[in-house]
């Protein structure tokens, strides 16, 4: 008899706790925080009403709240409000987490039941995204923009790349997935040959920021194949010059190009660089050169009409070639590689 008299308090609270929480989930308690989202470092104000007839168990005596910001106790203040129910009220003067949770908790018997909870998350508005350029892949005619994600804001941000046609309104052009900071603006969206505009939202709980607007013409920033380096031979009666012939990558023959050639010997310490190589195919001289060294050519062309935000191809594979000694070579023809 002894031994079952005193498993019965504990058989009790064992039963009332469970019951309450059986409410708590139930709606025993409601937790309002406004707004769950704040500025890092800002003040948050939180109620908690308990509904006494839904905790079964406590329809009887004192209810008594109290709060747990994750793990730690927190100070609130106790009325009771209308119908029957108790209202605690907190107010925390700087909310330095950047997500926390909340809990309203109720007392019995000096033992704490989390009956209610909200979460809180804290930050900053997004940053500026920076640096946002874009490429035209002439597979496809996507066009294809990266960017920099701007200082950490400590909240879900979500990007953006918006474009707009003249005299036409702004559409999104492509979303990232995967937290990435680049995405494609497909062929239908874009006009070829004329200046759109194109720029980066970034948008979270606190506000909006957009990064730069670029105004190009997506023929301009599109990503050539490099030229072919065909020939490199020397030019009679002139053994320090050269010339050279190329010729532009398929699919590029109907544009006007811009091109740059450059060259070293394997001592130099940088390359050598010709600009202002204009046309879709022909040949470049160049003097200057030792007799008797290796050189390395490279090439690489872009539209002639693009803008300083236009995109070079990639430098063309090198071609290596010898300059002859000092009057080795005085054929009128040339000497070739």
């Amino acid at each position: 008899m002894a031994r079952r008299g005193a498993g019965t308090p504990f058989l009790r609270q064992l039963s009332l706790l469970l019951l309450l929480h059986l409410g708590g989930t139930l709606g025993c308690a409601s937790v309002t925080v406004g707004p769950p989202v704040v500025p890092l470092g800002s003040a948050v104000t939180a109620s908690c009403t308990v509904q006494r007839e839904l905790c079964q168990g406590l329809e009887q005596g004192r209810v008594r709240i109290s709060w747990m910001l994750d793990n730690k106790p927190v100070a609130g203040s106790q009325r009771q409000g209308p119908g029957g129910t108790e209202v605690s009220n907190l107010t925390l003067p700087r909310f330095n987490h950047t997500q926390a949770r909340l809990f309203c908790c109720v007392e019995w018997n000096g033992t704490k039941q989390r009956v209610g909870m909200a979460e809180i998350r804290a930050g900053y508005p997004p940053a500026k995204p920076l640096n946002l350029s874009c490429v035209l892949n002439l597979d496809d005619y996507g066009l294809t923009c990266q960017w920099q994600q701007g200082t950490n804001s400590h909240l879900p941000t979500s990007f953006v790349l918006k474009c707009m046609a003249s005299r036409a309104q702004a559409v999104t052009g492509c979303t990232p997935r995967g937290g990435h900071s680049h995405c494609t603006v497909p062929r239908r969206l874009l006009q070829l040959y004329r200046q759109m505009e194109i720029w980066v939202s970034a948008t979270n709980a606190l506000g909006t920021a957009e990064s730069e607007h670029l105004l190009i013409d997506p023929m301009d920033v599109a990503k050539l194949d490099p030229p072919t380096l065909q020939s490199i031979q020397s030019i009679p009666f002139q053994t320090d010059c050269i010339a050279l012939a190329w010729d532009v990558a398929r699919g590029t023959k109907h544009m006007e190009l811009q091109c740059e050639l450059r060259y070293r010997a394997p001592k130099d310490p940088a390359w050598a660089l010709v600009s202002g190589i204009v046309g879709q195919a022909g040949t470049a001289q160049r003097c200057g050169f030792l007799f008797g060294t290796q050189y390395s050519f490279q090439m690489r062309c872009r539209r002639s009409s693009a803008s300083a935000l236009g995109s070079w191809s990639e430098w063309s594979p090198s071609r290596n070639y010898t300059t002859h000694e000092k009057g080795e070579c005085e054929s009128p023809r040339g000497c070739p590689l």
